[in-house]
């Protein structure tokens, strides 16, 4: 009986060691292809440099009408305002809208290619719609709900509005780090109609 038991413990030893190691060579094997996909990657990763760009709309009064958005087009207003900096080279991560609504109600949403996010809803008061203080506005974030950065770049509003900037947050991937200054442009009435339109 007890030369049985013994087998037995043996028997069951030996198992629980083979399965050991097993379990060791799978881990093993995960972290290596681990490391090989970081190989892989990383050149790509690494050659990116994270940048942001100011947008400046200079408290334009924006609109929508008739229940259709009033839309703000992104890149139009990227290669207006940093015509030196070429977009092809860059992936949109994130997006910040600094604007009120009048009412406190405006919805805004950004589309990427063919895809959106929420959305959001801006905040605002009447009695601080004309006010130009920074306390009165409100910041919007957004990220790219793309898996790309292909096609149209814009922010749909619904509402009535001030928009005072939109950062941009890129990744650049030629590592080229370029003055984020604004290049002046010339408005109509109050509305910088290059930039956005109201359909």
């Amino acid at each position: 009986m007890k030369t049985n038991r013994n087998n037995r413990n043996n028997g069951t030893a030996g198992v629980v060691e083979k399965q050991q190691k097993k379990s060791y060579a799978v881990k093993m094997a995960v972290t290596f292809l681990m490391l090989g996909l970081m190989a892989i990657v990383s050149p790509f990763t690494a050659n990116a440099a994270r940048e942001r760009y100011v947008l400046e709309f200079d408290d334009a009064h924006i609109r929508a009408s008739q229940g259709a958005p009033a839309t703000i087009f992104l890149k139009k207003a990227f290669r207006e305002q940093y015509p030196w900096v070429e977009l092809a080279d860059m992936d949109l991560r994130k997006v910040v809208l600094v604007a009120k609504s009048k009412m406190g109600r405006g919805g805004a949403q950004l589309r990427v290619g063919e895809w959106f996010t929420d959305t959001y809803e801006v905040a605002g008061r009447p009695v601080d719609f004309r006010d130009r203080r920074k306390i009165t506005f409100d910041e919007v974030h957004f990220y790219n709900p793309s898996g790309s950065s292909h096609g149209p770049w814009q922010i749909d509003l619904q509402g009535n509005f001030i928009v005072r900037k939109v950062v941009l947050e890129l990744n650049n991937y030629r590592w080229k780090h370029h003055y984020y200054g604004r290049k002046p442009h010339h408005k109509k009435d109050g509305f910088d109609t290059r930039y956005y339109s109201r359909r």
